[in-house]
């Protein structure tokens, strides 16, 4: 089966396969991020500013390390807001 050429999978539906997987593993990382950031504000919100600060830094370093990206502009705005606050 694996010499039939006819049972590969074509590059063309490797690639749809492989973009697939990208946008799924890309929309649950968005949606942890929001998640995050929802418990955030709840943080700060009940006063607890310090625990709020550390995991947006926790947030920072894990998606810098782990992901090799920046966090969206709102979590540095928020950032800045409990910090000042």
């Amino acid at each position: 089966m694996l010499n039939n050429p006819a049972a590969q999978p074509s590059c063309s539906t490797l690639k749809a396969e492989n973009l697939a997987r990208f946008l799924i593993i890309e929309r649950r990382q968005h949606l942890k991020e929001k998640i995050i950031e929802e418990a955030i504000e709840l943080l700060w919100q009940s006063g607890q500013k310090q625990q709020a600060l550390s995991l947006c830094k926790e947030l920072v370093a894990v998606l810098s390390k782990e992901y090799g990206i920046t966090p969206a502009a709102e979590i540095n705005d928020m950032y800045k807001k409990i910090q000042y606050s």
